[in-house]
């Protein structure tokens, strides 16, 4: 049926209107009084659709008692609205009291009497969105076809302008949450379009990068200030994530570290980049006082042990020149000074290890040859010990791997020597295997020790920590081998964990990569 010229007019007024408000709640308020305009009611109500609960629920309604209305819910199928929701057609009743589906419910609650309704479903790609209704026509004459169709028509444009409203009003939220979080952080934040152009940055990102206006501005600005690794040139190829770290180029210094990820659509395709930055300069100046102490303290204690490791051989050469109390006196000296050079030894290569990376030069070496020179530089020691050494055939088998040898021995040794030395129960065993996975070589060192307690097994691989002395006994050392241990052996791209059993010993596997 053709709608006359006047009542287009009408429906595309009222549809301008509504699609000019965003915000829900005025939206909601604006549609439910030009329905009730566009058919001429004496009153209206707008039932929306509560999917978790699939009912319906009285969201505006207008009227003297509309408060009352957003009380009542309507399971679908029950009063005229339900059946309109429930059978997704409009529902013309021009005397509800000879329709059985006439439910009283609102009119109890609003002392409003409905003589007449017309209902529509308002639908969006077939989903529901709710139902509208016009009560009563003000002039007291029926609801018409024309009536159904205008209501109808301007109800479909109200269900479309309901779900923009929804989903800005969503957006707006999630806008308002994410403000208020990239607002908080302590960190900074900056999100980039691909040309490396910068589209949002947070307060912190400001504070930390020295500049008032960050939108806007290239990266490429920001590498003017900032010695920047990777450079942006080279972001494209880094993939998924990557660490990012910008270093002052002018006084004083400045250092910002952190992550660089890559923003993707669902496509895969890259929209952006989202940069993390915190302030790490005194964490870094902390690390190089402590590295240049640790450098300094070893190098001035290596001069005059080199003179006592040196001259107290030569006094034992002739001990029938010695008397008791003088042999014993220097014999000590000697033990405590190769207690103290193994010391200053650890010291040094800990200083070494203080380093943002090592160099490691890597040629692919044999796991059994490696055995052999860490258990050479032990042999001493291993001897004075008395521990015992056991080699599993295994280790023969083992394929060589791409390490630095120097470093590596060094590991292996640390591993070796704690063995024997937290063991205070005769006889000292440790037993020597190995093993292949598909991408990995294992070295298994284990041990008939006391074992490890579980809540001590993350901690002993902190720098200067040791387990109580009430449990191993009284150890000389300084708790840094494990430390060594786990940097070298991921330094490498492999990992060192620990198994023990209270009692039984504990087992330390050492996992490198093939290739």
């Amino acid at each position: 049926m053709q709608l006359p010229e006047k009542d287009l007019a009408r429906i595309f007024e009222a549809t301008r209107a509504i699609a000019s408000t965003l915000r829900l709640s005025d939206l909601l308020q604006t549609v439910m009084r030009l329905a009730s305009e566009v058919v001429r009611a004496e009153a209206g109500s707008l039932l929306l659709m509560d999917h978790a609960t699939g009912e319906l629920y009285f969201d505006v309604a207008l009227g003297e008692s509309s408060g009352v209305l957003q009380q009542v819910r309507l399971k679908k199928g029950e009063g005229i609205a339900g059946w309109v929701a429930e059978n997704r057609k409009p529902a013309v009743v021009n005397d509800t009291s000879k329709d059985p589906r006439w439910t009283q419910k609102a009119d109890k609650k609003t002392q409003f009497q409905t003589k007449a309704i017309l209902a529509v479903p308002m639908l969006v790609k077939d989903k529901l969105v709710g139902v509208m209704e016009a009560i009563n026509r003000a002039d007291g004459s029926p609801f018409t076809d024309i009536d159904v169709q205008m209501l109808e028509t301007f109800g479909a444009q109200a269900a479309i302008a309901i779900e923009n409203a929804r989903l800005f009003e969503s957006i707006r939220q999630e806008k308002e949450k994410m403000s208020t979080i990239l607002g908080e952080m302590i960190e900074g934040a900056l999100l980039l379009e691909p040309s490396g152009k910068i589209v949002l940055a947070n307060p912190a990102a400001h504070h930390l990068l020295g500049k008032d206006r960050l939108e806007g501005i290239l990266w490429t600005e920001i590498e003017r200030l900032f010695t920047v690794k990777p450079a942006w040139s080279e972001v494209p190829s880094m993939g998924g994530a990557c660490g990012i770290e910008l270093v002052r180029k002018t006084a004083p210094a400045l250092i910002l570290s952190g992550v660089l990820n890559q923003v993707c659509n669902d496509r895969g395709s890259i929209t952006g980049y989202l940069v993390v930055l915190s302030n790490v300069t005194e964490e870094r100046q902390e690390a190089q006082l402590k590295k240049n102490f640790l450098a300094l303290v070893s190098h001035k204690l290596k001069t005059p042990l080199v003179a006592i490791r040196g001259f107290t051989p030569m006094l034992l050469e002739k001990p029938e020149e010695l008397t008791s109390f003088q042999r014993t006196a220097i014999e000590t000296i000697d033990r405590n000074s190769q207690q103290l050079a193994s010391l200053v030894e650890k010291l040094m290569w800990f200083a070494a290890l203080e380093g943002e990376s090592l160099e490691l030069t890597r040629k692919p070496h044999s796991v059994s040859s490696l055995l052999d020179m860490a258990l050479s530089d032990l042999a001493s020691y291993l001897r004075m010990s008395e521990a015992q050494i056991e080699r599993d055939d295994s280790i023969n088998a083992l394929p060589a791997i791409p390490i630095d040898k120097i470093w590596m021995k060094e590991a292996i040794r640390n591993v070796i020597e704690n063995a024997v030395k937290f063991n205070t129960r005769p006889p000292r065993l440790v037993r020597l295997s190995g093993r292949v996975t598909e991408a990995t070589v294992e070295i298994v060192v284990t041990d008939n020790g006391p074992g490890i307690p579980s809540e001590e097994r993350v901690k002993i691989f902190n720098k200067f920590y040791q387990i109580e002395g009430s449990f191993t006994g009284q150890v000389q050392g300084m708790g840094l081998g494990l430390a060594l241990v786990k940097r070298v052996i991921e330094e490498h791209g492999g990992q060192v964990k620990v198994e023990s059993d209270l009692g039984k010993g504990s087992t330390f596997i050492i996992s490198l990569p093939r290739q």
